[in-house]
């Protein structure tokens, strides 16, 4: 007769803890086998920032977190690439409408992958994105909200959207209006 108990009845054993600076340094040397930083002190704020991102409930702000350089391939997707595996409910887009985040805010937090928004900014875009600058501006304090008419024209009412979340951008140098990057943390890939 055997005394193993079946796998059912095992008695799981709780994972053992580790403590938040050895967590930090293992992201940090995580971070560092992806990328190459500019400064020995990025992959440690990358490192807390994604740490953030799992105690937004915590915050009343968020700072935006900006990749940009002056030229392409300088690592800025793979930073946001590699974010995905360590921030708080990932999601990483390229092109999304403003009525679309919003949205998926609403539903619950989601940490904001955003890449290529150079061309989302740029005057070349064509396109007016005043709705997804004030968005993105006023989405790092807890109460800001975006109100909308939501239903049919008989049953039209208004609803306020909560847009709190905190949010990567990457794209290139130059194209980030200054009312987001006034409230980033800005790494010069």
């Amino acid at each position: 007769m055997s005394t193993t108990a079946p796998p059912a009845l095992r008695v799981l054993r709780p994972a053992p803890q580790i403590e938040p600076a050895e967590l930090l340094d293992r992201v940090t040397a995580f971070l560092s086998r992806f990328s190459v930083f500019p400064d020995h002190h990025c992959a440690p704020m990358l490192a807390l920032w994604y740490a953030h991102t799992h105690a937004i409930s915590h915050f009343y702000t968020t700072p935006r977190l900006i990749l940009d350089s002056a030229e392409p391939g300088s690592g800025k997707t793979r930073v946001l690439e590699v974010a995905q595996y360590l921030v708080a409910k990932p999601e990483m887009t390229i092109s999304i409408t403003t009525a679309a985040i919003f949205r998926m805010l609403a539903v619950g937090p989601v940490t904001l992958l955003f890449d290529e928004i150079d061309a989302v900014f740029s005057g070349k875009s064509g396109g007016n994105n005043e709705d997804l600058r004030a968005l993105l501006n006023a989405g790092y304090k807890r109460s800001a909200t975006v109100a909308r008419c939501v239903g049919d024209a008989s049953r039209m009412k208004m609803e306020r959207f909560p847009v709190f979340a905190p949010v990567a951008l990457a794209g290139i140098a130059g194209g980030m209006p200054a009312t987001i990057t006034t409230r980033a943390i800005t790494v010069h890939m």
